[in-house]
């Protein structure tokens, strides 16, 4: 198994979040939670995968497969709904290119939302600390 690619998916979040960190240090939170979104995907079925290493994979791996549980339902979910896939069905090749895009735009909105929400909080702190 090659973990190649799943290390590579971990460097959009980062330079996200150190782009936002230099150019709007006001949205870190937004950006690092959108570009989180994009990955949480299929970052969970890569590390789903690592359960195969022998005697290091089953913590990664068991912890891949309640996020891969959790980050796939709504892309499928949302596909079905829609048409794109057949429902009661195994999903692969295309039908699961599909529910990857689904569910980047799906966890992008819900983690770029949960990071608003956090640089928000982080800001009223800030500026609540400054009037004092």
């Amino acid at each position: 198994m090659n973990l190649l690619p799943l290390v590579l998916l971990l460097v959009i979040p980062i330079l996200g979040y150190r782009w936002a960190n230099k150019k709007k240090p006001a949205a870190k939170l937004t950006v690092l939670g959108a570009s989180w979104g994009l990955i949480a995907s299929p970052f969970s079925m890569g590390l789903y995968s690592a359960y195969f290493i022998p005697y290091v994979g089953l913590i990664p791996g068991m912890v891949g497969l309640v996020s891969a549980m959790l980050h796939g339902t709504p892309g499928y979910e949302i596909s079905v709904a829609l048409g794109l896939i057949e429902s009661h069905t195994v999903v692969e090749n295309a039908g699961s290119i599909i529910c990857y895009f689904i569910d980047a735009v799906f966890w992008a909105i819900v983690y770029g939302f949960l990071g608003f929400l956090a640089d928000r909080f982080r800001l009223s702190k800030r500026q609540a600390g400054a009037k004092v």
